[in-house]
């Protein structure tokens, strides 16, 4: 699984991914070729794909604790069943042990999400890695390790959080949040990246498998398990779902914006990617290619103008996603707090001020 602080950035295109690659792999492409979400940019030994351990989910705890739990180190050897780390609960009851799921080295801990990366050791067979986006190759590199910059038109929304390897397939959108999973045929799903109109549960991640499906995108929090609060802020140890997925808002907003699944009405049956642990930087979603760059400029950057819908991050109203109405430099708050603030307006018409700071903008297309 792997992580970044909640909210909702984006960022408009040319978009720019460096993608690391090990010493083994054999790249696949050449400097100024096009490429395409499935186009493998270079051959990869099965041993030599870092494989990611959420250690925060698994021991419960935010990663800034995670230090405090580890039996290993960096650059440390580990065989399959090795403590990573542990965690005791209340009076040694409920302890939760965190073991290497296949043997090889630790490359690193990140701080940051209490992610643990172990690099396996060599063993025969290769993976291909994806490219993941329409865009070109300007350069390749050597030093100081493999990779491929690849550039590409159109848009990445930035995820919470997202389980599993990097996928690729055509969009499809699923806009009926409330209706039965699994009771209608869903063969349009296979091999699609499915956005869904609504929050992601344990019951959807299930049909999805069955309806072998490439990877999903949709709200939600961490905790994927059946009958699990989606919602709760607290961290749980959550068994990873059967097929790749992107959680866009963490528990932030219980769905992603009408408006936002609207603008993607265009791009339905494009080829998308959804960039996972394995890819070795933030979890997004890549639209690219020229309907993409279409979208990307009707969304603009990531700026609390009027006009630009948003989610609250905290205190009244947390959750809710508005509209900024104005925004002021300097607005004095009965707290006694003074500072930039947006007023917004909810669905329903109320409108409050809100510090910026407390406001994530969300990637929905600007008023005209």
């Amino acid at each position: 699984m792997n992580g970044q602080p909640p909210g909702a950035a984006w960022e408009v295109g040319p978009l720019t991914r460096r993608v690391a690659l090990p010493p083994e792999a054999e790249i696949a492409v050449a400097v100024g070729q096009p490429v395409e979400p499935a186009t493998p940019l270079a051959q990869v030994p099965v041993a030599a794909v870092p494989v990611a351990v959420s250690l925060s989910a698994e021991l419960g705890v935010g990663p800034a604790q995670v230090a405090e739990y580890l039996t290993i180190e960096a650059g440390q050897p580990v065989e399959v069943g090795t403590v990573l780390a542990e965690r005791a609960g209340l009076l040694g009851l409920q302890q939760r042990t965190v073991t290497a799921p296949q043997a090889g080295r630790v490359a690193f801990v990140s701080r940051d999400t209490g992610t643990i990366v172990i690099h396996p050791r060599a063993d025969a067979g290769v993976v291909s890695v994806p490219a993941l986006v329409y865009g070109t190759v300007p350069a390749l590199e050597e030093t100081p390790e493999p990779a491929v910059v690849l550039t590409a038109p159109g848009l990445a929304i930035a995820g919470a959080w997202s389980y599993g390897a990097s996928a690729w397939g055509p969009l499809a959108l699923w806009d009926k949040p409330d209706s039965p999973v699994g009771a209608e045929d869903r063969s349009d799903w296979e091999a699609a990246v499915v956005f869904r109109g609504g929050a992601a549960t344990a019951d959807l991640i299930a049909a999805a498998a069955r309806h072998r499906v490439a990877g999903i995108v949709a709200s939600g929090s961490m905790d994927l398990r059946p009958g699990a609060d989606l919602h709760r802020t607290t961290l749980e140890a959550a068994p990873a779902p059967a097929i790749p997925t992107l959680l866009l808002y963490g528990h932030l907003a219980p769905t992603p914006p009408d408006r936002l699944l609207e603008a993607l009405r265009p791009l339905a049956g494009t080829t998308v990617g959804i960039a996972g642990a394995d890819r070795g930087g933030g979890p997004e979603l890549l639209l690219t290619g020229p309907a993409a760059e279409a979208l990307a400029a009707r969304v603009g950057p990531p700026v609390l103008a009027p006009g630009r819908d948003a989610v609250i991050l905290g205190g009244r109203g947390a959750g809710t996603v508005v509209q900024v109405v104005e925004t002021t430099e300097a607005r004095l708050f009965p707290s006694e707090w003074r500072g930039p603030a947006a007023r917004v307006a909810a669905a329903d018409g109320a409108t409050q001020w809100v510090p910026l700071v407390s406001l994530a903008a969300l990637p929905t297309p600007r008023p005209d």
